[in-house]
């Protein structure tokens, strides 16, 4: 049998019943006989060419029809469909972590996204984050990633950090890094060698630290009821930036997620919808509005177009429209039935929104108010 032959039944034989497999076994155990010498080797040849094909076909009677359970880069659509938890958009790719690592996809054209490489890791990621060349992913109790992504189709690990809490988003800039750790804290990284990061402080934290950002000289961190804690950095030798005492605003809701935009914080707080926090200098930071989501907002991105996009659980995505005057007008959303959007990228006219369990679904953003689903 030739590897064409081969492939081809191996695909074939989830849909076929055993009884179309014991008449195949039949025909080829017919043909031998009829084409062996009869001596005393052709029954041993034929047992052996029985048990070779039995050997390579149970596997595939007792697995599904992608056998290991992954899709390969020839099913785009099927990895497309497997769980997710966080999509980044940067130069054209999709960066997108799953359960088993984290999938590079080809973006920068106008049809759907084409599988670029992956790289598995232990444990889920649960986000990445991507600087330059390298992205970050974090798995939450198996720590941080580091990896090199300047070829996209052979991404290669650099290091790993083992961190005393739960490695939930991290936040880059030049050699620094600030890691949300979970009930540990906030911590503060080196990054000069990427092969072997550095932890050089750590921030207390009111409560589980899920998320982080930066903003010029401010680092944000979201601290689930503890809210938002917000510090100053500042430039010490060697490049590293220290953070100063921490400033906090209570959110409504729990503090998952926040982007700084037009200087103005913004938060998914989570079942509280989205809070709005001024960050004007030399005012105490605070927050101007709080606004439902109708369901509970976990992450946010902004399209170039001026709308903010927030991923709102089973209320699916929802778009605001910053343009307005305190940006908070809810004018569109898209929503999945029995599904919980939990983050949100936008690339151009796209949104690339993981949906946990039914995988990752790109929108069509051209018209904010009436997004549309086209994969």
């Amino acid at each position: 049998m030739t590897g064409s032959e081969h492939e081809k039944l191996h695909d074939e034989v989830p849909e076929k019943d055993m009884d179309e497999l014991m008449s195949r076994l039949a025909l080829i155990r017919a043909q031998v006989e009829a084409d062996a010498p009869r001596n005393r080797f052709s029954s041993r040849l034929v047992g052996m060419l029985l048990l070779l094909a039995l050997l390579v076909l149970l596997p595939v009677l007792f697995s599904g029809p992608c056998g290991t359970g992954r899709a390969n880069a020839g099913e785009p659509r099927a990895e497309l469909m497997k769980r997710a938890y966080d999509v980044k958009a940067s130069g054209g790719i999709l960066y997108s972590a799953v359960e088993y690592g984290l999938v590079m996809w080809d973006i920068s054209g106008t049809g759907p996204p084409v599988r670029l490489g992956a790289i598995e890791i232990p444990g889920s990621a649960v986000s990445v984050t991507v600087s330059g060349r390298t992205a970050f992913v974090c798995a939450g109790p198996y720590g941080l990633y580091v990896i090199d992504v300047s070829n996209p189709r052979a991404p290669k690990l650099l290091s790993r950090l083992d961190t005393p809490g739960s490695a939930m988003q991290i936040a880059v800039s030049g050699r620094m890094g600030y890691l949300a750790d979970g009930t540990v804290g906030t911590a503060v990284l080196d990054l000069k060698d990427l092969r072997a990061p550095v932890e050089v402080g750590r921030l207390g934290t009111a409560d589980y630290v899920r998320g982080v950002a930066l903003a010029k000289d401010t680092l944000l961190t979201a601290e689930d009821r503890g809210g938002l804690n917000i510090r100053r950095l500042t430039h010490r030798k060697g490049g590293l930036r220290r953070p100063g005492p921490a400033v906090n605003v209570p959110v409504s809701g729990q503090a998952r997620a926040v982007l700084v935009h037009g200087g103005r914080a913004w938060v998914a707080a989570g079942s509280g919808g989205l809070s709005v926090v001024e960050l004007r200098p030399g005012r105490r930071p605070h927050v101007v509005v709080t606004v439902s989501t109708g369901g509970v907002a976990r992450g946010l991105c902004v399209q170039r177009d001026g709308f903010l996009l927030v991923s709102a659980g089973s209320a699916g995505v929802k778009v605001f429209d910053l343009s307005r005057p305190d940006g908070t007008a809810d004018v569109g959303g898209f929503a999945l039935p029995n599904a919980s959007a939990i983050r949100i990228a936008a690339a151009g006219n796209r949104a690339f929104v993981a949906y946990d369990f039914m995988g990752i679904r790109v929108l069509d953003m051209s018209k904010p108010f009436r997004p549309v689903q086209i994969q």
